[in-house]
């Protein structure tokens, strides 16, 4: 098999394992390292109420729905219909409605340049083949002046961010 076809092959197995678990993502019982300081992200982020949002492979939106309460609007992108579901039944019996459940592909954001004020990922880009490629896609979609935040979660080192380091910049101006 190609490496590309292990890629491929690759990304599905995580798609289909993910899907499994979208009914009890958010339990804390079953799921303490998701749910424990949802908080801790935004508050960090410092999100003020103009900000325009991204969460990139938001699984089921937990910290875009937190987002939420203090943004104008919150954009949550992941690759996993049934985390969509999950997310968007949640935010409507929470009455959240500032936030848009959207099926996307991390390594290919379908927005234009600088469409977000503010772009995060938590947890989830050591999901994916290429973290570095959706690190400068997450740059790439957010607005000169606003910030973006991943929050890096493996033993892989992704070259488009430093070492050690996972907070919330500025991305830089061209």
């Amino acid at each position: 098999m190609r490496s590309r076809d292990n890629d491929v092959a690759r990304h599905e197995l995580i798609r289909q394992e993910v899907a499994r678990q979208a009914g009890a993502f958010e339990d804390p019982r079953l799921n303490d390292a998701f749910t424990r300081h949802p908080q801790r992200p935004v508050d960090f982020a410092q999100p003020s109420p103009e900000d325009v949002c991204l969460d990139v492979a938001c699984g089921t939106g937990l910290v875009a729905r937190a987002l939420a309460a203090r943004t104008r609007h919150v954009t949550a992108l992941d690759a996993t219909p049934e985390m969509l579901a999950t997310g968007k039944a949640r935010a409507d019996v929470e009455g959240v409605s500032n936030v848009v459940f959207q099926r996307g592909d991390a390594a290919r954001l379908p927005f234009l340049d600088g469409s977000f004020s503010l772009v995060v990922s938590r947890f989830s880009l050591h999901h994916v083949a290429e973290p570095d490629r959706v690190a400068v896609k997450m740059v790439r979609v957010c607005r000169a002046g606003g910030r973006w935040s991943p929050r890096w979660w493996s033993g892989r080192r992704c070259p488009a961010i430093p070492t050690g380091w996972s907070g919330c910049v500025t991305p830089p101006t061209e």
